[in-house]
């Protein structure tokens, strides 16, 4: 994964702008619910934050999704709050 942090930056493209390696987490959302990967190696654009991975990376992703997350890979467990776009604050108020 190291490899892809000392790549040199590449072009965006969807803005053009160069982008920058970095650590990122991934969510996706599955038949379970939402999963969250942390310390994914990607190129990330400085500007509209698109974010590209190596070959390597994607693999990986893929590979967890195929073996539909297992358990055992697991590191610990968050809790996400939900809102609904369909109840506002200010509608709440009126």
């Amino acid at each position: 994964m190291d490899d892809f942090k000392s790549q040199e930056a590449m072009r965006c493209g969807s803005c053009g702008k160069e982008t920058t390696a970095k650590s990122v987490n991934m969510t996706m959302w599955m038949a379970s619910g939402l999963v969250v990967i942390e310390g994914v190696p990607a190129q990330v654009c400085e500007d509209c934050q698109e974010q590209y991975y190596d070959e390597a990376t994607s693999s990986r992703i893929h590979q967890l999704v195929l073996t539909g997350f297992p358990r055992e890979r697991m590191v610990r467990e968050i809790s996400v709050p939900v809102f609904s776009f369909d109840k506002t604050p200010v509608e709440e108020k009126l």
